[in-house]
């Protein structure tokens, strides 16, 4: 069995063009792959207690990201890549 961070749920928000580090427990050594919107974005073999990092994405909306280990599956419904200025309700520039 697969569990991950209990800050993954439906509708979250992920900081766009920043690697997305995703972590959890599984009960035992596994090939685990990350699926968003049905394309493959990462491949790994996790076991026990896992950290893995996912690369960079571009903005998107309602996506659906997928966790795959053996015969356990998690959906993650409404995922929304994108600045964290979108909590707020507008785009704000990003000051250097």
């Amino acid at each position: 069995m697969i569990k991950i961070g209990s800050i993954f749920a439906d509708n979250m928000l992920l900081q766009r063009q920043k690697p997305i580090r995703i972590w959890g427990t599984a009960d035992r050594k596994q090939n685990f792959s990350v699926l968003l919107n049905g394309k493959e974005i990462l491949n790994a073999e996790i076991a026990d207690t896992f950290s893995i990092t996912l690369p960079p994405q571009e903005a998107m909306e309602d996506a659906k990201m997928e966790l795959i280990g053996g015969t356990d599956q998690l959906i993650i419904s409404y995922v929304t890549i994108g600045s964290k200025n979108q909590i707020f309700g507008k785009e704000v520039p990003e000051w250097s």
